[in-house]
């Protein structure tokens, strides 16, 4: 999976970041809210990344690239049986 080092440096900032807010006794809510804001969105970066490179692959994959649906094999050794519960 290729990602640019710009994402790539976001994100291992993000979790730089939030592991020394998380290590200091005096971290506030607020900061480690922000801190956690700040890894979400560089999340959000690597999400829209894997998702652009599977949209190009699809796509120079064609119509027929993408994933196959199994086949039918019919019922194979199916038994309609009826049940009841004694009481």
């Amino acid at each position: 999976v290729m990602f640019g080092a710009m994402t790539l440096n976001a994100v291992e900032s993000a979790i730089s970041s939030a592991k020394s807010v998380l290590e200091r006794e005096d971290a506030s809510t607020a900061d480690l809210k922000g801190q956690m804001d700040q890894l979400q969105s560089a999340l959000h970066k690597v999400s829209q990344a894997l998702y652009q490179q599977e949209t190009q692959q699809s796509a120079a994959g064609g119509a027929g690239g993408g994933a196959s649906a199994p086949e039918d094999k019919g019922d194979g050794d199916v038994v309609d049986a009826e049940f009841t519960e004694e009481k």
